[in-house]
Parts: structure tokens; C-alpha cells; sequence
């Protein structure tokens, strides 16, 4: 139907919602002039207009990704993930290669496989595979949805668990 329509689509530039809860509280029918397609349409409009005055969280795929490099390409590694609003998970030295594990957001790998091979000489290689949604950092996210069209109070979203 329209709402589920909508949340699997996402009313906001097509991204599918999550944790949210629908209750209609009120509905008139008019046999004159309804269908379903009607409802569905008025439906999905409500839902396009609460997402966008609830002032909704923004979340994006983070990825877990694992390098392994010469020991000596470790530092210019960590930096360039640290870069990439990345985070280290571990670092192991294994003989002359050192493993390297982080989260970095999948926004932030396009181009990694370049510029790797630019700062280990070709020498390292890497691995990705999803892990997990989180929240975007609240200057990005306040970007967002300016791009977006959603003007709300980013406090109101903050005050939320």
C-alpha cells in the first residue's frame, strides 16, 4: 500500500526508512470519488511530510575493511583512513606485513583502490564487506538534508535515543 510503498522507497531521495511506526488515526471515505491509488498516493504523501518534520536520523553504510601492507606503508595507510573519517580497529604485524583493520563509510572508499596503490606502491591489498549502518556525523547530515529539502532542528533529533 501507499505507506509501505513509501517506507521501502523511502519518501526522502529514495533511501528505505527504518524504525518507525504508522497509525492512522483518522480516514473518510468517499465512494464518489476514492480509489485505491487515491489513498495509497494520500498516504505516502503524509508519510514524505512527517519524515520530513520529525527531523529524521540519516544513516550510512559503514564498511569493514582490511589491509595488508609492508610495515613500512602502515603510517601513510592509517592516515589515509583516518582521512576517510575511518576508524582503526587493530593493527597486527605479521613478518614483513602488517594487517590493518577499520570501519570507514562506503561514501568514503571511492577512489581507495588508487590512491593505495599510490601510497604503497602497489605493493598492499584490501578487503571490504559490509558491516553496519550508523548515523552520519551531524554537519553531514545537516548538509544532507539542506540538499534534501528538510529544514528541521538538528537539537530535536539530538534529544532523541
Amino acid at each position: 500500500t501507499g505507506v509501505m510503498g513509501a517506507v521501502g522507497a523511502g519518501p526522502i531521495a529514495g533511501f528505505p526508512l527504518d524504525g518507525i511506526r504508522v497509525e492512522l488515526v483518522e480516514a473518510r471515505l468517499h465512494e464518489s470519488d476514492s480509489s485505491e491509488i487515491g489513498y495509497s498516493t494520500a498516504a505516502a504523501m503524509a508519510l514524505r511530510d512527517a519524515v520530513s518534520s520529525a527531523c529524521p536520523i540519516l544513516k550510512e553504510p559503514v564498511m569493514k575493511v582490511d589491509v595488508v601492507c609492508p610495515g613500512e606503508y602502515v603510517g601513510d595507510v592509517i592516515g589515509d583512513i583516518s582521512a576517510r573519517r575511518g576508524r582503526v580497529s587493530s593493527m597486527e604485524p605479521r613478518g614483513e606485513v602488517s594487517l590493518v583493520d577499520a570501519r570507514v563509510p562506503l561514501a568514503e572508499l571511492f577512489g581507495y583502490t588508487t590512491s593505495l596503490r599510490s601510497l604503497t606502491q602497489g605493493r598492499a591489498s584490501y578487503t571490504m564487506q559490509f558491516l553496519e549502518f550508523a548515523e552520519v556525523p551531524p554537519a553531514a547530515a545537516l548538509a544532507l538534508k539542506q540538499r534534501m529539502g528538510i529544514a528541521c532542528n538538528p537539537a530535536d533529533a539530538a534529544g532523541r535515543g
